[in-house]
């Protein structure tokens, strides 16, 4: 089983573990709690804490602590219970109540198994692999009767608002900390690593993850795309709108040919005269755009020519129009926006050539 390994909280685990041992309490009803502070910004903070109580729910015990690595409010929940379950005496009987709705969920899944998953099923889990092995490993070699039961966030329960407000004061104390030693594992001989680094997530995902980094990485370090390099995008809802409605599991060469537009559109390779002349230039040597014959047609001239303004003014407020349809079906009717809102978003309907902005 897995052990706190150079933790500044070791020692207080071992001496909260002694207090409830002391206590000759064997029925527990616990609150834990997780908190994330500035999750956007470099100096990002993860706490989290339990408080024990006896029956009577006279307070015993409370513990706070906090960890470093993959920050998530998901993952400081976890965490909440994995030091719940790692100071609970032997042969205790734990009811566990807590607002994440997440961890409850998979917790009952776990249990449904009586905590017992082979490697296999171990790697599949999607996220917090190992914590949640730990967590299994400690319930079965203690002994532990353990019950979850979800708590409304935020809501008028003192005991679960006692423990938010201890979790969310840790933020300022930075003698915190615990880390855990993957080594010790009875029935798991190996743990996966990248780099050095524990990883806790399904295998299969990780190698999905990994692959489409990889080839978005060679993708924007291309010549050609050097653009995108300078532009905020969001890359996983790029991905989602290239692939479309339907999803890879078979052969539509309908959507192949809308794939391969929208390719040829972003690297700015579509089929223009000036483009065409680069393999067929004995042909078209003497072309010119064909709606305005004074001027070369390259990528620039497709949105540029005079000759097709009034399309392109017509595909402008489609689009508007458009967007403003999609985004007000996912907002509330008081919250509507309007056309005018669609308009006023800067530099998007600017008609420009531009080295930072995206096909403009």
């Amino acid at each position: 089983m897995c052990c706190t390994y150079l933790s500044l909280d070791k020692q207080k685990l071992f001496d909260s573990r002694k207090i409830l041992y002391d206590s000759n309490v064997k029925d527990f009803v616990c609150y834990t709690d997780g908190s994330i502070k500035d999750i956007t910004k470099e100096y990002v903070s993860a706490t989290f804490g339990t408080t024990f109580y006896n029956l009577s729910l006279q307070k015993i015990l409370e513990l706070i602590s906090s960890y470093n690595n993959w920050i998530s409010s998901t993952r400081a929940e976890i965490f909440a219970l994995l030091i719940t379950l790692l100071i609970a005496p032997s042969n205790s009987n734990l009811t566990v109540y807590t607002d994440s709705a997440s961890v409850i969920s998979n917790f009952e899944k776990f249990k449904f198994y009586n905590f017992t998953l082979v490697t296999r099923q171990i790697f599949k889990i999607s996220n917090n692999n190992i914590l949640w092995k730990i967590i299994m490993d400690i319930i079965k070699e203690n002994n532990l009767s353990v019950n979850i039961f979800k708590v409304n966030a935020h809501t008028d329960d003192s005991l679960n608002n006692y423990v938010n407000n201890i979790v969310s004061l840790a933020h300022n104390d930075q003698n915190l900390g615990i880390n855990l030693n993957y080594n010790n594992f009875y029935d798991l001989p190996w743990i996966p690593k990248w780099n050095g680094i524990v990883i806790e997530k399904s295998l299969r995902k990780l190698i999905t993850l990994t692959t489409n980094t990889k080839n978005l990485e060679r993708f924007l370090n291309l010549n050609r795309n050097d653009k995108y390099r300078k532009c905020e995008i969001d890359w996983s809802i790029f991905f989602n709108n290239f692939l479309g409605e339907k999803q890879k599991l078979y052969t539509d060469f309908k959507e192949l040919k809308i794939r391969r537009r929208k390719i040829q559109l972003m690297i700015e390779e579509l089929p223009c005269i000036e483009q065409i002349k680069r393999t067929l230039f004995s042909l078209y040597k003497e072309r010119f755009c064909p709606m305005y014959e004074e001027d070369e047609e390259d990528f620039n001239h497709i949105w540029f020519c005079e000759e097709r303004r009034e399309d392109m003014d017509d595909l402008i407020s489609g689009v508007q129009n458009r967007l403003l349809l999609e985004i007000n079906k996912i907002l509330d009717p008081i919250n509507h926006i309007t056309l005018e809102h669609i308009k006023n978003l800067n530099d998007i309907w600017k008609l420009e050539v531009s080295e930072d902005h995206i096909l403009s």
